[in-house]
């Protein structure tokens, strides 16, 4: 499936219109293997809900579009699913999840480079700490 500009699976679309409803949201990946049927991932509101949105395209049937959200069954129950065509859809289902918009998000007030994928802290981010103080 080819995504043109204003369709919910276009992953700029989507950003944009997450954006314009006062969501912080981070794409994570979009480089999955032509036999498998994500087609997307980001992580809205990071540091606060961070909620996990994977986009599936062809999941069950030919241009069947769909949506897995994930926030480790803290308010969503474990892999949600969504199916949608509507942007506005898609939020109102956060929004009964109490997964609410923070028009203050201000991502560069996560470090991401601050842990290294054991969890440990990155040396190289402490040393640039230390320089500049």
């Amino acid at each position: 499936m080819v995504a043109t500009k204003n369709n919910i699976y276009t992953p700029g679309y989507f950003m944009k219109r997450m954006k314009d409803n006062g969501y912080g949201i981070w794409k994570i990946f979009d480089k999955y293997g032509p036999h498998d049927s994500r087609y997307w991932t980001m992580l809205i509101d990071p540091g606060g809900y961070s909620v996990w949105v994977t986009c599936y395209l062809n999941r069950e049937e030919l241009k069947d579009v769909c949506f897995e959200i994930n926030d480790g069954g803290v308010r969503i129950p474990r892999n949600f699913i969504i199916k949608t065509a509507s942007v506005q859809t898609f939020i109102n289902n956060l929004l009964q999840f109490g997964i609410e918009n923070s028009e203050t998000f201000d991502s560069s007030l996560i470090d991401i480079n601050k842990y290294n994928d054991r969890g440990q802290a990155n040396p190289t981010q402490e040393v640039l700490q230390e320089e500049t103080s």
